[in-house]
């Protein structure tokens, strides 16, 4: 575990024939439902208390490098509260 400003950040790694599946999960807010399908949109800065944080562009040029190299990128929210973000690479 990687203590940060959250209480954690864990970060999950598994090989699977072909394929590299990387994950970070944290314990801090959680993105607005109907906010989590746009994280990766240029200049899109989810928040849930009214306050934008960032200028949006960090998710989406994660997402341009990675689909850059066939891979795939999610976020969804853990039903015991923060995020899950995971990257899959072929390899």
């Amino acid at each position: 575990m990687i203590k940060a400003h959250f209480a954690y950040i864990e970060p999950l790694a598994e090989h699977k024939p072909g394929t590299l599946i990387f994950s970070l999960s944290n314990d801090g807010p959680f993105i607005p439902e109907g906010q989590i399908g746009r994280v990766f949109d240029r200049f899109f800065s989810a928040n849930n208390n009214g306050e934008p944080k960032g200028y949006g562009i960090g998710l989406s040029f994660c997402r341009d490098i990675i689909e850059a190299h066939n891979g795939d990128i999610q976020m969804e929210n853990l039903a015991s509260g923060g995020v899950i973000v995971a990257v899959e690479l072929p390899c």
